[in-house]
């Protein structure tokens, strides 16, 4: 049986559809771009969560994607960065709150910040070509 890798594109609508996806659910769910001072602190082990989560995407991208030998690795680890970037969003709608807005878009920031690092601009690295799964090629 054989199949292409997907295209430099099809990596590109990922990117497109996961990065703008933080800004929908900040409309959609949070009712848009969170205004004003925050109203205490949110509780540290949130905030470690959140510079955890940023500095795992960080050497995904940094350590794991370029060393990629093939394209199924390089998209998986893509895959597992921008999910994890994107999660840094989630975590300030619903673990810091409305009451800390200031904080809410601190990590939506980051979250962004953590995607546009993804930027699939090593996407062509690797060429659209079939592979015949009979000999593994």
């Amino acid at each position: 049986m054989e199949y292409n890798k997907p295209s430099p594109l099809t990596v590109w609508i990922v990117w497109i559809a996961l990065f703008e996806s933080v800004f929908l659910y900040q409309f959609l769910i949070g009712g848009g771009i969170p205004t004003g001072e925050d109203q205490g602190e949110p509780d540290t082990y949130i905030l470690v969560l959140g510079s955890v989560v940023a500095i795992v995407a960080s050497l995904i991208r940094w350590l794991i994607l370029p060393k990629a030998k093939n394209f199924q690795v390089m998209f998986t680890a893509f895959i597992v960065g921008m999910a994890l970037s994107e999660s840094i969003a989630i975590y300030g709608l619903f673990l810091i709150g409305e009451e800390n807005p200031e904080s809410q878009l601190s990590f939506m920031v980051l979250s962004l910040l953590c995607m546009l690092q993804y930027t699939p601009v090593f996407a062509g690295k690797f060429g659209v070509e079939q592979v015949d799964e009979g000999n593994g090629r």
